[in-house]
């Protein structure tokens, strides 16, 4: 993880001397000015080498290299040489007893399972290895959550509170929502916390053209034990989520979309603890397949988290980068508001809460959380068919309502 904050020590450096210093007087001698400059050029070579660098450390070598459909390279890494295992407190763990091996590994192949394309040829990775997606430059530089000063998270949820939760699961609505702008996003998905030792893990999909490259909702994870201020990454973009999935990965995108209206698209999304090893498990699943166990987070990266969570969270999230002062006009979801239901607003539906280990309830005592009601909104319920869901989203900026 130091590796990491020196990255972001050089760019906020460089932005600082960059944009914020003074503007010298016209009378600044030449030969400070091009000192000046010669420093920037310095700073600005150090930031490259330090991220070609911890590009060198985290893009593994790969047995077999893989195009997808969508312009991302799938590099298939030994599953014991993962970026994971650079985390000196899973060095031990590199392998998996018989019982997970046979969940992870050897699951039997069903061709009926819509899980993301993300080979053009069918082509798999070999046996021994895990598909990853390879990280690029610009992710590095924009693959933390820490927010600067000039930006804004408007988040709508429910959520139950309390202790003993160990896992959380339902069944997410995907979308493409419109972004603003490049750097912004917008997500659908789950949180399991520890409130007091500030830790989150996250899954869901999300949409942010500059971390992924184009505007399509993809599957991602996140975490963090300081509350998103030095630790922790999307994806594998640093070590800590062990990936043990041969068909899910992370970061490529999910789908089909649904459409306002029309056909509406989802999918089962899980976070259960284990109670033999207190790791965390990312399961995923289309329709009503069974899941997929796709990775975990290991207990040694928590200190509360480890044992149970405190806090469950279900809902939607937009980064605002506020350039102008006006709020952004990222949709979340749909775009359209809670109060226009099925087809139309984006929902979780089946949203349930395991009290126990593998004992699941509904969130009959859920609490609601609008941070800004007038650009994105939230409402839910109980339904025979949906069982305990929520309808989410909006337009963000919005004349009157939502300047």
């Amino acid at each position: 993880m130091k590796f990491s904050s020196q990255i972001m020590s050089f760019i906020l450096h460089f932005i600082l001397v960059a944009f914020i210093c003074p503007i010298y007087s016209l009378e600044t001698s030449n030969h400070h000015i091009v000192n000046q400059t010669l420093r920037l050029e310095k700073e600005s070579q150090n930031i490259n080498k330090t991220i070609k660098a911890y590009l060198q450390q985290i893009n593994k070598p790969a047995i077999k290299t893989i195009q997808s459909p969508y312009g991302d390279i799938i590099d298939c890494v030994l599953f014991h040489k993962q970026p994971a295992f650079d985390l000196p407190q899973l060095k031990g763990q590199k392998s998996l007893n018989s019982q997970e091996e046979s969940k992870a590994h050897n699951q039997i192949d069903n061709s009926t399972v819509n899980f993301p394309s993300w080979s053009l040829s069918g082509e798999s990775c070999p046996n021994g290895t895990i598909p990853i997606r390879r990280t690029k430059e610009e992710e590095i530089k924009f693959g933390t959550k820490g927010l600067p000063f000039h930006e804004r998270l408007y988040e709508v949820i429910t959520y139950v509170q309390g202790a003993g939760y160990h896992g959380a699961k339902g069944t997410i609505n995907v979308w493409a929502p419109r972004v603003e702008n490049r750097e912004e996003s917008s997500s659908s998905k789950i949180w399991v916390q520890s409130l007091t030792a500030k830790e989150s893990i996250e899954a869901g999909w999300q949409v942010c053209p500059k971390r992924f490259g184009d505007s399509r909702p993809r599957i991602f994870t996140y975490w963090t034990v300081d509350a998103y201020k030095a630790t922790g990454c999307y994806n594998v973009i640093c070590p800590g989520f062990v990936q043990t999935s041969k068909k899910v990965v992370l970061g490529l995108p999910v789908g089909p979309v649904s459409v306002i209206g029309g056909d509406q698209y989802d999918f089962n999304l899980k976070i259960e603890q284990d109670q033999q090893n207190q790791r965390w498990w990312l399961e995923y699943a289309a329709g009503n397949e069974n899941y997929e166990r796709v990775g975990y987070w290991s207990y040694s990266l928590f200190k509360e988290l480890n044992h149970e969570a405190n806090l469950i969270q279900f809902g939607g999230e937009v980064v605002d980068l506020n350039p102008s002062g006006d709020h952004t006009s990222t949709f979340m979801g749909s775009g359209e508001f809670a109060d226009e239901g099925l087809k139309k607003a984006a929902y979780i539906r089946n949203m349930k809460v395991a009290v126990n280990p593998n004992v699941y309830i509904d969130l009959l005592d859920a609490e609601y959380l609008e941070e800004k009601p007038e650009c994105y909104n939230i409402k839910g319920g109980f339904d025979k068919d949906y069982e305990t869901y929520i309808f989410f989203g909006g337009p963000g900026r919005n004349y009157p309502r939502c300047p």
